[in-house]
C-alpha cells in the first residue's frame, strides 16, 4: 500500500463528521474534550465494521507524548457483542538536531558504517 497522510481536525467541545480512517466510504462522528494534561478524541462509525474509538493525547512531562488508543468493534460472535483492543504509543522529542544525530550514530554507527553494511565502497 502506498504511503498516505491522514489529516483530521476536531472542534474542542463539539462534534465533527470526517472521512473514515480505514478509507471505506462514509464518515465517522467525532468529539474532542479537554482532559488533565491533554485532549481526548472519541469517535463512532457505522457498518461495515461498526464500532467506536477513544484516543487520549497526554504530555506527562516536557518532550514526551503518550497516545492511548482503545478501539471497540461490534461483533455478534464475541462475548458481550464486541471486540476491543488498546494500545499505548510513547513519543519522545530530542532536544536538538545534534542530539538526534548522536543518538542515531550510537544506534547505527556513522554514515560510513551504514554504507559499509550495505556493501558499498566508502
Amino acid at each position: 500500500m502506498p504511503y498516505f497522510k491522514v489529516t483530521e481536525r476536531y472542534a474542542l467541545g463539539g462534534s465533527t463528521r470526517i472521512a473514515r480512517r480505514d478509507l471505506r466510504a462514509g464518515v465517522f462522528t467525532t468529539a474532542a474534550e479537554a482532559v488533565p494534561g491533554g485532549v481526548a478524541v472519541s469517535a463512532t462509525w457505522p457498518a461495515p465494521y461498526a464500532g467506536a474509538m477513544r484516543e487520549t493525547y497526554v504530555s506527562p512531562s516536557p518532550g514526551v507524548l503518550h497516545v492511548q488508543s482503545t478501539i471497540h468493534l461490534n461483533d455478534a460472535s464475541a462475548p458481550g457483542g464486541r471486540r476491543s483492543v488498546s494500545t499505548l504509543q510513547v513519543y519522545g522529542r530530542r532536544e536538538s538536531r545534534e542530539s538526534l544525530l548522536r543518538a542515531s550514530a550510537a544506534r547505527n554507527g556513522d554514515g560510513h558504517d551504514v554504507l559499509r553494511s550495505f556493501g558499498l565502497p566508502v
